[in-house]
């Protein structure tokens, strides 16, 4: 199930933070509850995936070892493990909200879509990836019945573009002749695209979160101040770029971030400023 994925689910939070009701203590718990049901549900997907990719993860030279790839667990029972996890996520979305159960199905569908068919087109592959980042920020803001900003969704999926464009190269670079044989979709990418390709959603994710902290709604709501996160975002970008590029890291994002410690860092600071910036009335009372 792969729990230290499972940081990819804090962008839940990203609509309870920014509609600044996160000192609510009961907002804060409902949020919670839908990180830990989308948690379950992004686990129940990966052994889904796990389940599908079982014969070329047996060729990689790190998945072989996965629990499914080597034998320790069968498909019969992997299979059944999907769906009662999956069932009693859905079940817990449900509960939680209506509009944040449709959520739940439609993420759930799409990761099931990813890993029978969507994966093996190209560039659709990581648009697939993208949307599923957006669908958690989305469910996030119909958990606890707020708008989301059209500009921060803009900002996620670039994001979440730059990062899945980033992990194809790492995973083209470090599996050379094998990258066809454990990952098909590699074979119809190259480094020179994804070269550009990386560059183009690196540009578009910083600009988007400029014009962000620059928007009048923006402003209207937390101050003119919020521009003042941007060079934290413009040393993350880059401090990625450098992993990628001079490290040759990048194919786990997740396990990246907890271990590289400036990038983990660049994060946290970022999120104090962006709290502090938002939060300055309640906090300070002015």
């Amino acid at each position: 199930m792969r729990p230290y994925q499972w940081t990819k689910n804090l962008i839940i939070f990203a609509a309870l933070m920014f509609s600044k009701r996160i000192l609510d203590p009961a907002y804060l718990l409902l949020c919670v509850k839908g990180f830990l049901v989308f948690c379950f549900l992004s686990g129940s997907a990966y052994i889904f995936n796990d389940l599908m990719d079982r014969q070329k993860d047996r060729l990689h030279p790190k998945k072989k070892n996965r629990p499914i790839a080597s034998g320790n667990i069968k498909p019969a029972e992997a299979l059944a493990a999907t769906f009662i996890i999956a069932g009693l996520s859905l079940f817990s979305a449900f509960r939680l909200s209506f509009e944040f159960g449709l959520a739940a199905v439609f993420y759930l569908m799409l990761v099931f879509a990813y890993s029978i068919v969507i994966k093996r087109i190209v560039i659709l592959d990581v648009l697939a990836i993208a949307i599923g980042f957006v669908t958690r920020a989305v469910a996030g803001g119909l958990l606890i019945k707020v708008e989301i900003s059209d500009w921060l969704l803009i900002v996620t999926i670039f994001l979440a573009l730059f990062l899945g464009f980033s992990k194809r190269r790492s995973e083209l670079i470090n599996l050379d002749k094998n990258a066809g044989v454990t990952r098909p979709i590699l074979d119809l990418y190259s480094v020179m695209l994804l070269d550009q390709l990386i560059s183009i959603t690196a540009g578009a994710t910083l600009m988007s979160y400029a014009l962000y902290t620059l928007a009048e709604q923006t402003i209207r709501k937390f101050g003119n101040n919020l521009w003042l996160t941007l060079p934290i975002v413009v040393y993350i970008v880059f401090r990625y770029f450098y992993l990628v590029y001079s490290l040759g890291q990048g194919s786990d994002p997740s396990r990246m971030l907890l271990k590289d410690r400036p990038l983990l860092i660049g994060v946290l600071v970022w999120v104090a400023a962006a709290f502090l910036l938002v939060y300055h009335a309640a906090l300070f009372g002015r």
